[in-house]
């Protein structure tokens, strides 16, 4: 029985805090028939920003109807692989500003360190609902940052243009030490425990010095317990892009590349997820194709003879980053 009637505002309702002031405001702003201005008005109380796919799909807009009220909202639209968020220009600011500040108190707080992670750019106090927000608009946001020269960039560190990580006393004769631990392991190098063990320390302070170094490219972490040295980790990346050059599609497995690079499964998934993350590879269910060259991201030997497979043009993959438009 139906006592009264009503009209639908939003088939995606929340299962939680619909009682909340946010909660409330974004119903209000979307109580308009007229698309446009609905839209505007949800993105200026929306502080997690809006998915676009879902509010065409909640009024049932056709791509063209859409595309006219996108292009008549002024916005910025975050490219993520689960859709497009977009957020107003207000907001937008509002996470930049945030984003430079929570870098600025990390090199306070951690002032050996070469740089933050640029997933964890936007998880920060002062930012409003970080973990909606989401690596993907933090990972553009550096982007971003990177291009205007307000940060910069090393394979997914980023640091303000005048940070330089410090050392400690002591720490160049551990860090010695450490490197040659790793240059004679090759492409198998122990864990940060095991390193511990054998340099007789805390593995904490291990850590810290090995990761101030990545910023300079003397050594790689690629997991959280596992560090390469510069050699060993490019002579991988040339054995993935060898694979690559030898298949008609260019995509490789990861039994393809354990052999070839000798070393045990666990190791070569390490590496291989290490690839993804920097955008040297891109994952196909259990394959990879590469997206750069390892002497772009990884550097190389200046006296190496070039690679030729390294002009065959596979940096013109997309690969599916997170990527900014303004409309």
């Amino acid at each position: 029985r139906t006592i009264g009637g009503g009209h639908v505002i939003d088939i995606h309702s929340p299962a939680r805090g619909r009682a909340k002031p946010t909660r409330i405001a974004a119903l209000k702003a979307m109580d308009n028939t007229d698309p446009a201005p609905a839209l505007s008005a949800l993105l200026s109380v929306a502080l997690a920003g809006v998915e676009l796919g879902v509010f065409r799909h909640t009024r049932n807009l056709t791509v063209d109807e859409f595309d006219a009220v996108v292009a008549h909202v002024p916005m910025m639209q975050v490219k993520r692989r689960a859709g497009i968020r977009a957020f107003s220009l207000d907001r937008w600011q509002t996470l930049r500003d945030a984003a430079l500040t929570n870098l600025t108190a990390w090199h306070e707080s951690a002032p050996t360190s070469p740089g933050l992670p640029e997933k964890q750019l936007l998880s920060s106090k002062d930012v409003t609902a970080p973990a909606i927000v989401g690596i993907d608009v933090s990972v553009a946001m550096a982007a971003e940052l990177h291009r205007e020269g307000e940060l910069v960039k090393h394979g997914t560190l980023v640091r303000l243009p005048n940070h330089m990580a410090g050392k400690t006393s002591g720490d160049d004769a551990l860090w010695q030490r450490a490197i040659e631990i790793l240059a004679s392991s090759g492409r198998v190098p122990p864990t940060t425990n095991q390193l511990a063990v054998d340099l007789e320390t805390d593995v904490r302070k291990v850590e810290k010095i090995l990761f101030s170094r990545t910023q300079s490219r003397h050594v790689f972490r690629i997991s959280k317990k596992r560090f390469f040295g510069p050699d060993a980790i490019r002579e991988l990346g040339l054995v993935a892009q060898d694979l690559s050059a030898e298949t008609d599609n260019g995509r490789f497995s990861i039994i393809a590349f354990r052999d070839r690079a000798g070393v045990g499964r666990n190791l070569a998934i390490e590496v291989l997820e290490y690839f993804d993350e920097i955008k040297l590879t891109r994952r196909f269910d259990d394959g990879r194709e590469m997206m750069a060259s390892p002497a772009k991201l990884l550097g190389a030997d200046e006296n190496a003879a070039p690679n030729p497979s390294e002009t065959q043009g596979r940096e013109s993959h997309p690969g599916g980053a997170p990527g900014l438009q303004i409309r």
